[in-house]
């Protein structure tokens, strides 16, 4: 390790914070001394008689966790929010039904003022009479029907 600047002859705490990644300005920089030159800073010390670091101080590099990807970080809140809004669900479903119900009934009854009677199925039981007295109707003009076809017939 020759030329101009002899980095071994730094001062020793000094060569240990270069071969340390520094957090500057929001970021991680890297070590001014990679594994390798640290390592040949350190014989070459070593071969000039010169105070070596304790093992601890050289094999410690700073653990920092993956940044990972942005729906990974977001995984827990999302899991937290889709919980609470399915304990939600059934109310919410209800009320969607509901608005449905009352926008189909508010627009029969607009029909029938339009047509110049009142709508009956108010309930869910005035349908089902609604829907028989229907089906009355289509069996008495079936048998109307068929009354016509024999009568001239006779």
């Amino acid at each position: 390790v020759g030329g101009r600047f002899q980095r071994w002859l730094l001062p020793l705490p000094q060569l240990v914070e270069m071969s340390k990644p520094r957090y500057v300005n929001y970021a991680w920089r890297k070590p001014q001394l990679s594994a390798r030159q640290f390592d040949q800073i350190m014989q070459a010390r070593q071969a000039h008689g010169l105070e070596l670091p304790p093992r601890e101080a050289r094999a410690e590099r700073v653990e920092r966790t993956p940044k990972g990807h942005k729906w990974q970080r977001q995984v827990a809140a999302r899991r937290s929010t889709v919980e609470k809004n399915m304990k939600d669900m059934p109310r919410l479903v209800e009320a969607h039904h509901k608005k449905l119900r009352d926008d189909r009934r508010k627009y029969d009854n607009e029909l029938h003022e339009v047509l110049g009677y009142r709508f009956m199925a108010d309930t869910v039981a005035d349908r089902s009479v609604v829907a028989q007295r229907r089906m009355e109707r289509k069996e008495n003009k079936k048998t109307r029907k068929e009354e016509r076809r024999r009568a001239p017939e006779a």
